[in-house]
C-alpha cells in the first residue's frame, strides 16, 4: 500500500481489479488489452507473479507457481517473542529451511517453511484453504525447536511462490523485444527487494543503466524452449 500510495503521488495511475487479457507488440507502440479497456504505451513491464506464464508463454518452463502456507501461533511466553527480544530468523532444520518473525502488528509469531509441501499449482485452481497437513508441518518444527511458541494456532494463510530453477530472479527483456520487460520468478524472497527491483526496472524501461549488476538475473542463463 505504501508503494502504491507513493507512486500515485508521483503521477502513476493504478487500475485495480482489472485483469490483463493479452498484449501486442507493434512497430511503434505496445498495446495492452484488459477486461475493461485497451491501453497503449511505449514500453511494457510485466510483473504478474504466478500468472506471468499466462502472458509470456515462452517462460512457462522457467516459472513454477508453488503453494505456500504460513501460520501465526500464540506464544506460551509472549514476552519472549516481542521485536525487542526475538529476531527475525531463517533456520535450517532436518534438511528444510524455516523462517519466522516476532509478534508485531498482528497477534502471534509468524512461522513458515520454504517450499512448504512442495506443491506445484495452477494459481487459478489451487486450493487456497489451509488444512491439517499445512498446520502439521509447521507444528512439528515448533514442537521441536520453539516449544514456547507452540500455543494455539491463531491464523493460517495461503500464498504463492513463483520459482525459477535456480531460485534467482528473472529481470530481462522478453524474447528479445526491446519494448517488453519482465520481472518475475522471485522464488519466495522478492518482497524484501521490492524497492530496489522497482528502481532497476524503472531505469531499464527508461533506457537507462539499471544502476546495479543484474547479469545474474538474465533469462539467458537458462536454455529456454
Amino acid at each position: 500500500v505504501a508503494y502504491s500510495s507513493r507512486a500515485m503521488t508521483l503521477g502513476a495511475e493504478i487500475h485495480g481489479r482489472e485483469k490483463v487479457v493479452s498484449w501486442k507488440n507493434h512497430t511503434d507502440q505496445v498495446e495492452v488489452i484488459t477486461d475493461k479497456a485497451t491501453y497503449y504505451g511505449n514500453k511494457l513491464l510485466i510483473c504478474s507473479g504466478a500468472w506471468t506464464s499466462d502472458l509470456l508463454p515462452n517462460l512457462s518452463s522457467l516459472l513454477m507457481p508453488e503453494r505456500q502456507v504460513v501460520g501465526w501461533f500464540q506464544p506460551i511466553e509472549p514476552k519472549m517473542y516481542t521485536p525487542e527480544n526475538f529476531p527475525v530468523f531463517n533456520l535450517l532444520w532436518k534438511g528444510e529451511r524455516y523462517y519466522g518473525f516476532p509478534v508485531y502488528s498482528v497477534p502471534g509469531v509468524k512461522i513458515g517453511r520454504y517450499h512448504h509441501l512442495r506443491q506445484a499449482v495452477n494459481p487459478d485452481t489451487m486450493d487456497r484453504e489451509p488444512n491439517q497437513d499445512d498446520e502439521l508441518v509447521l507444528r512439528e518444527f515448533l514442537n521441536q525447536v520453539f516449544p514456547s511458541v507452540a500455543g494455539s494456532t491463531l491464523s493460517l494463510e495461503t500464498c504463492i511462490f513463483t520459482n525459477t530453477p535456480d531460485e534467482h530472479f528473472l529481470l530481462d527483456h522478453y524474447d528479445g523485444l526491446d519494448r517488453i520487460w519482465v520481472a518475475s520468478g522471485f522464488s519466495g524472497h522478492g518482497f524484501k527487494f521490492a524497492a530496489v527491483i522497482g528502481e532497476i526496472m524503472a531505469n531499464l524501461a527508461g533506457d537507462q543503466d539499471p544502476g546495479y549488476d543484474i547479469s545474474l538475473f538474465k533469462a539467458g542463463r537458462f536454455a529456454i524452449g
